[in-house]
């Protein structure tokens, strides 16, 4: 997948995608993307005959429709892999202090491994069920001329391939995140057995001193 920034960084270059505005990244939810989807779906759900399919394929409402759909997936797409590098950055700065992976994985819980699974993890749901919908829209014809693909397999093969790149992303957050949680789980574990021998030590004392008086 091709990513280039736009001339005035408030938008960014993407192959399969197309250009998309900053804005829209930062807005992105799966949520969001998946209420278009439906929408897409049940229009072109309506058409019953080879004239409805003709005359769904020239209504210029519907066919931006889809490419607002292509864009938000798009979108979506870029800000998960955003999120996932920071967070893969976290895990491993954290992994280099002891104290530093009992804080955020077991105080503040930003490195969950399950975080992103839902999302982005699975080829048939989340951002894959989005891809699966993208690879059979309607329209095809007027499409690849719309997005300047040479073919649709071209165009179905580019963005199936952003699904398996976020797969592999999110296992390697997945594992990372994992190995936090397992340095923090120790260290939470040793405190814990410190405090429990502090206390097994200064109850009796404390016993003691309240019997001799």
């Amino acid at each position: 997948m091709v990513i280039t920034a736009g001339a005035t960084s408030r938008e960014t270059h993407t192959d399969p995608f197309g250009t998309i505005p900053t804005e829209r990244i930062d807005a992105a939810t799966l949520q969001k993307v998946c209420a278009l989807r439906d929408e897409v779906l049940e229009r072109s759900g309506r058409a019953a005959d080879a004239n409805e399919w003709h005359a769904l394929a020239s209504d210029e409402e519907f066919l931006r429709k889809l490419d607002r759909l292509r864009s938000d997936v798009g979108a979506l797409w870029l800000k998960l892999w955003r999120q996932l590098d920071e967070d893969i950055e976290m895990a491993h700065r954290a992994s280099g202090s002891l104290w530093r992976s009992m804080w955020v994985a077991l105080i503040r819980r930003q490195l969950r491994p399950q975080k992103y699974r839902a999302v982005c993890g699975t080829p048939s749901d989340g951002y894959g069920a989005l891809v699966t919908c993208l690879a059979n829209l309607p329209a095809q014809e007027q499409l690849m001329l719309r997005w300047h693909r040479g073919s649709w397999k071209e165009h179905v093969d580019k963005i199936w391939r952003t699904k398996s790149q976020l797969i592999e992303k999110e296992k390697e957050y997945r594992e990372a995140a994992i190995a936090v949680a397992q340095i923090g789980i120790g260290v939470g574990g040793m405190l814990l057995g410190l405090l429990g021998l502090a206390i097994s030590i200064a109850v009796p004392a404390v016993q003691q001193i309240v019997t001799a008086r």
